[in-house]
């Protein structure tokens, strides 16, 4: 089996392990825009994007279809989606009103350019470093109220990998012939999203 069939069937694991959490996310009662209302969609925007991965490489990339970069486009923009969610949740979890309207504003600025770059970059890179900054600021503020909150240890564990998991991906690590790096990475991801579930299911209710 080539690599790039093995991304296609590591991509919709991904979603469907993601979509399984996801729904799982929705048995606990949450306020609409709260901390733990703006991570259940981040959530389910992940699943979203592994799924859209999975057609682009299982039926497009193989193909070489000339529309392919319309997809992935679409499936990165998603992943933008998901960078401006995440701030949600960390303006909801730990600002008050001032706070979360500065993070409101930054991440609709981060949000706008982010796209605006989109439309004229076709690496991937680009889409790491939009999301890297905001998920370092998660896991600092997760560490920071570490001692008011230990439950959070899943959040902090499930971070760490997942930034293992980008790098693999990154770095395009292929060590473990025929998964490419981003097969490896899919797999890698699979793991965090079980301690980011756990993590987030403690969050605030309270919008």
């Amino acid at each position: 089996m080539r690599p790039i069939e093995l991304n296609a069937i590591t991509d919709f694991l991904l979603a469907c392990e993601v979509f399984f959490f996801a729904g799982r996310f929705f048995e606990f009662q949450k306020e609409p825009l709260s901390a733990a209302w703006w991570w259940n969609l981040s959530i389910i925007i992940l699943a979203v994007t592994a799924l859209i991965g999975g057609i682009d490489h299982g039926f497009l990339d193989i193909s070489n279809h000339p529309y392919r970069i319309c997809v992935t486009k679409v499936n990165w923009a998603f992943l933008g989606v998901l960078a401006f969610t995440i701030i949600m949740t960390i303006s909801q979890q730990y600002f008050s009103d001032l706070g979360q309207t500065v993070l409101l504003v930054i991440g609709v600025v981060q949000f706008v350019v982010y796209l605006i770059f989109l439309m004229h970059n076709d690496n991937f890179i680009f889409v790491s470093l939009n999301i890297a900054p905001v998920m370092i600021f998660l896991l600092v503020l997760v560490v920071l109220n570490f001692r008011i909150a230990p439950q959070s240890l899943d959040m902090i564990i499930g971070i760490l990998i997942l930034i293992v998991g980008s790098l693999v991906q990154g770095f395009k690590v292929s060590t473990f012939h025929p998964l490419d790096g981003n097969g490896l990475g899919h797999l890698i991801v699979m793991v965090a999203v079980v301690f980011l579930y756990r993590g987030g299911v403690i969050l605030n209710t309270q919008a």
